[in-house]
């Protein structure tokens, strides 16, 4: 409304000013008007005049004719007399009179037309413009209300902001206040604490000279402290992973199940030949994901079970995460088996006459993003056994280095989870490539919708484990 408003005022001196001028013009052409009827009346009045003047001068030419008669035969030698030169003249001048008053009467009425055609025109217009005057004096009307409306809430929120203002401000006051105090007590704070702080640093270097922490095997030699909480919170984190791994696990199984049975139907299927060598041998090694995924689940399982609330979880004491790190050693050792044939299988679907350029392109990523998976599942593997390694006698790596195998290990986590999704996405677009050519049964597109829902199911599970059940579970094993 305030936008519209300088609009509407602009409109609407325009109006008052066209209308100003257009009764200007008016007045203008009533006083032209009014100097033509003056002309006119002084027409008429000068036509009457000579109206007079030709009858009178009629009246004298009867006179004279009539004397003419009577005296034809004694004064005809007087034809050329000064009265009958007068009556020609008189006529002469009657005539040329008469001419001029015929055209002045044809230029009155010609003006009269021009006059009342004029008037006519103008008086539409003043009757338009009032017209539109009319409508933006009603729109500035509703508009004014409008804004006063508009400006009495806006007054009202203003009156309220206000208020608010000095509440905040003796708020801040009162805080401001409450600071300084604060400072104050915290200076005082500092002073006690420094005292105390020299107090026990006296302490220690007069009656403390043997300190052991320092040592590591005369430290191994102490007995660790025993907190419960941590304990409980140590098994439930434990457990939590537990069950993600399962979903890890049957993610996973579910996956090399369903790219075995996609394997045998292509692209053997669109190229009605028999299953080439590379694939008979890759569907050999799908078909053995149980007997390497399954002992993965139950070493981590065998290692939960052993955590009891009577004893005390460290990396130095869990010895059993050794034989999941042994498990998982091996089952990384048959993903680097079955890694070559996986690619392979790939380049011979870019192979076949079927493939588009375009499909080619997503194989082609497909393939880099399952290199790129393997790698960081050998690099995982590193930093789990580097942690397992921990609870063995011939440990090198002293405690302190413990928060950067975490650190690390967690980074790893992140980017297993960012390798999945890059898996999962290149082979969604690859699919949906594939489902659009004509050779694309309905056995093929099934089987793909299972593979991309195990790969949906595998980027949920390293999601939980990156970004809450591992981490938690890694800060509560590290004791310093």
């Amino acid at each position: 409304l305030k936008a519209q408003f300088p609009v509407l005022k602009k409109a609407y001196i325009d109006e008052q000013t066209a209308c100003s001028e257009v009764k200007d013009q008016l007045k203008e052409k009533e006083q032209a008007v009014r100097k033509f009827e003056q002309e006119i009346d002084s027409l008429t009045f000068r036509n009457q005049q000579l109206s007079k003047r030709v009858l009178l001068l009629q009246d004298e030419l009867d006179d004279a004719q009539s004397h003419k008669k009577k005296g034809k035969n004694k004064h005809s030698d007087a034809s050329y007399t000064p009265s009958s030169i007068s009556a020609g003249v008189f006529n002469e001048e009657l005539q040329r009179k008469i001419e001029e008053n015929a055209k002045l009467s044809q230029q009155v009425d010609e003006s009269t037309r021009m006059y009342q055609g004029r008037i006519e025109e103008l008086e539409a217009k003043v009757k338009e413009y009032e017209d539109k005057f009319n409508q933006h004096q009603e729109v500035n009307d509703v508009n004014k209300e409008k804004n006063k409306v508009l400006i009495d809430r806006l007054q009202e929120e203003k009156a309220m902001i206000e208020v608010k203002l000095q509440t905040l401000e003796t708020d801040t006051k009162k805080y401001r206040s409450r600071a300084d105090k604060a400072e104050e007590s915290l200076s005082d704070v500092q002073c006690q604490l420094q005292k105390q702080l020299d107090t026990a640093n006296k302490i220690i270097s007069d009656k403390l000279p043997f300190i052991d922490t320092k040592n590591r095997e005369l430290n191994g030699l102490n007995l660790p402290t025993h907190d419960r909480k941590h304990q409980l919170r140590a098994r439930e984190l434990v457990s939590q992973t537990a069950n993600h791994l399962t979903d890890m696990v049957q993610a996973l199984s579910n996956f090399f199940t369903y790219s075995e049975q996609r394997s045998k139907i292509y692209p053997a299927e669109c190229i009605s030949e028999p299953m080439s060598p590379v694939n008979i041998q890759y569907c050999k090694y799908l078909h053995e994901n149980v007997q390497y995924l399954r002992p993965l689940e139950q070493s981590f399982k065998v290692f939960l079970s052993t955590l009891n609330e009577d004893t005390l979880t460290t990396l130095e004491t869990a010895t059993d995460l050794q034989i999941f790190s042994r498990k998982f050693n091996t089952c990384i050792e048959y993903f680097n088996k079955l890694l070559p044939y996986q690619l392979l299988s790939i380049e011979e679907e870019c192979a076949v006459s079927s493939c588009t350029s375009t499909l080619e392109t997503k194989n082609r990523d497909l393939h880099k993003s399952f290199k790129h998976l393997n790698q960081v599942f050998n690099k995982l593997q590193s930093y789990i056994s580097l942690l397992a390694s921990q609870s063995s006698k011939s440990c090198p790596h002293p405690k302190i280095n413990h928060p950067r195998f975490f650190t690390l290990l967690c980074q790893v986590l992140k980017d297993l989870d960012r390798a999945v999704r890059d898996v999962s996405k290149h082979y969604n677009s690859k699919v949906s490539l594939e489902h659009q050519l004509p050779t694309a049964s309905q056995k093929l597109k099934t089987t793909d919708e299972c593979v991309v829902s195990s790969l949906i199911s595998l980027v949920t599970c390293t999601s939980k484990v990156s970004h809450y059940v591992l981490q938690s579970y890694l800060r509560v094993l590290w004791i310093h």
